[in-house]
């Protein structure tokens, strides 16, 4: 329904002379929308199109749809002004087409001689001088969604150096009404406002919500223009602001100490000792957060428990690589030492301690290498170097009788002076064994 309504208007005449100093200054007014300032801006003013001078402000208004179904105002102010006293000037009609508005009200602004609408006003001359005329164009309309109507004020008018030489004329100004919905605005912040606690989150993740749900808070309480698509991101970047809120990770700084006291090489253990330490780092999982860290302790002491339990199996002598020892891995037997070593050094294991027992003559034949772990000898390798049956580290005369001595029974060699006694390597110690001796290690 469209009508022209005619009250309230003489108050505003009232304020014709204030009201032409405004129209002067550029004539800006404002718009407004379910009694909230709207925002108003643009304006097309003081243009001479044959010979009037057309004014129309604002051009461009926006409005913020909160509720399901809003009515909005908003106010052209519309001004026209004959260019040359003796000039011809009349306004036919001047309406606004692209928009089916609720309401339309003309009221009357500037001088007092102004009509109540512009529809067929003759341009006037006061005391010699063309008079500018005004009218406020108050439209209301309803929306119940987001829309951008681009409208045309469409003015009608003749003009022409005299009345008989008028011609008429028709100006359309864009203007421009955008409802932009809020709607969605407000339960996207309610919704993001229902996670109070922050500690469990990374600061990363916090900061990107706090910058969403700050500038959500913004676009619903600033009257400042925004389009729907600005506004649309704002509720998009909330809504991912909350879904992306990514928890911490859980504290794995005691797990990654026990796990680098998990041994590289496994194969000196026991198989079952050894899988349980196996199973135990197959079994850490790196994805839990914050609140799962009683399960990263779990973790971790079954790594410590696991590495506490396992159980050798496979102690190894382990030899410098100086080349200064020789170990025969057929006998088992250290053949070759340092000469004339008053002790064994540079010796170590693969677990626990070294220690060296000499034999009754020194280093030599005999002397015996201990691997002692947690306090207790869990492996000797003995010293048994050809020729050196004494134990004194050399091979001598001496050598040679206990050779000749064992062949014939008459003495019993220990294991490690059997081998160095047996010097050819059938396995037995008889009279070539001590002939080889003499030949090999002559007095």
């Amino acid at each position: 329904m469209k009508f022209t309504a005619q009250n309230r208007r003489l108050p505003r005449r009232v304020c014709a002379l204030a009201m032409t100093f405004v129209l002067l200054l550029g004539a800006v007014t404002f718009a407004f929308a379910g009694g909230v300032m709207g925002t108003p801006d643009g304006e097309w003013n003081n243009n001479l199109i044959h010979r009037v001078n057309l004014g129309v402000s604002p051009t461009n208004f926006t409005f913020y749809l909160t509720e399901e179904r809003e009515q909005f105002s908003f106010e052209i102010l519309f001004s026209a002004q004959k260019s040359e006293a003796d000039f011809y000037g009349k306004i036919l009609t001047a309406t606004l087409s692209g928009l089916d508005y609720d309401y339309l009200s003309w009221t009357p602004s500037g001088i007092a001689s102004t009509p109540y609408s512009p529809k067929n006003a003759v341009l006037p001359v006061e005391d010699g001088v063309a008079r500018t005329w005004s009218w406020y164009a108050s439209y209301t309309f309803t929306a119940d969604k987001a829309e951008i109507y681009n409208l045309s004020f469409d003015i009608r008018f003749v003009s022409g150096k005299n009345l008989e030489n008028a011609e008429e004329h028709l100006l359309s100004v864009p203007i421009t009404v955008s409802v932009v919905d809020k709607r969605g605005l407000r339960p996207a912040i309610t919704e993001a406002e229902k996670i109070t606690s922050f500690e469990y989150y990374t600061d990363a993740s916090v900061a990107r919500y706090n910058a969403a749900l700050a500038s959500a808070r913004a676009l619903l309480e600033d009257t400042a223009v925004v389009s729907q698509v600005q506004l649309d991101a704002a509720i998009s970047e909330l809504n991912a602001s909350v879904s992306s809120l990514t928890y911490k990770s859980a504290d794995y700084t005691a797990l990654d100490a026990a796990l680098k006291r998990v041994p590289s090489d496994l194969s000196d253990y026991s198989p079952a000792s050894a899988k349980r330490v196996t199973d135990a780092v197959n079994a850490v999982d790196r994805t839990k957060r914050i609140f799962e860290q009683d399960s990263v302790n779990a973790m971790t002491q079954e790594i410590n428990a696991a590495v506490d339990a396992l159980v050798v199996q496979n102690f190894r002598l382990i030899l410098p690589e100086d080349g200064s020892y020789t170990l025969n891995e057929k006998s088992g037997y250290i053949t070759d030492i340092p000469d004339d070593a008053a002790e064994l050094t540079g010796l170590t294991a693969n677990f626990g301690d070294v220690s060296v027992t000499p034999s009754a003559n020194g280093i030599g034949t005999g002397t015996a290498i201990n691997i002692v772990y947690k306090g207790a000898v869990v492996k000797t390798v003995y010293v048994s170097i050809p020729g050196d049956i004494d134990g004194d580290g050399d091979a001598d005369n001496a050598d040679f009788l206990m050779i000749m001595n064992a062949s014939v029974g008459i003495i019993e060699l220990s294991s490690a002076q059997a081998a160095a006694a047996d010097l050819n390597g059938d396995g037995a110690v008889d009279a070539i064994d001590a002939a080889t001796h003499q030949l090999t290690y002559p007095s």
